[in-house]
């Protein structure tokens, strides 16, 4: 509609966030327009809508992760660099994904075929260049997130009345 804002990550932890209005509409054949300059060996990992009052969530290769609140990202012009999205080091490791997220589960796989479904709202809420909280532990050490995705929350259990 006009309005909305796209918020692109990388895998070496930098994020851009522009209006859509930026996008010029372009044929089928057309190469399109450049979204983030990416430095030497970057790649983008994941793209969303930036809906406000929700939380970005990046999840690293080593099992970290957290949210930050999308108001963090301050709107700038496509194509630059970006801004700092997560603060990596050797122990959190490169940036697998990123979603924007409200109240859903989130489902994690790693490398070595494992698949953990966590609460969104049970990873802690930190700055863009915070290193964030172990989301998944490894029974291996040489394991490592390959993927993530959003799934509905699981309906409660209903609680079982005693017959008498």
């Amino acid at each position: 509609d006009g309005t909305m804002k796209i918020l692109i990550a990388t895998r070496d932890g930098s994020a851009v966030c522009f209006d859509e209005t930026e996008v010029r509409p372009t044929g089928r054949d057309a190469m399109g327009v450049r979204g983030i300059r990416l430095r030497p060996g970057d790649y983008v990992v994941a793209a969303a809508r930036a809906t406000e009052g929700k939380n970005v969530l990046t999840v690293t290769e080593r099992g970290y992760g957290k949210q930050t609140p999308i108001e963090e990202y301050r709107v700038t012009a496509r194509g630059g660099i970006g801004i700092r999205n997560y603060g990596l080091t050797e122990k959190t490791g490169k940036v697998v994904g990123m979603k924007v997220v409200g109240s859903e589960d989130l489902l994690v796989l790693t490398e070595k075929g494992v698949l953990l479904r966590t609460d969104v709202g049970s990873i802690k809420t930190c700055g863009r260049a915070t290193q964030g909280v172990i989301v998944m532990r490894f029974k291996e050490e040489d394991d490592r997130v390959i993927s993530i995705a959003l799934a509905e929350k699981e309906p409660e259990p209903e609680a079982e009345e005693d017959a008498e």
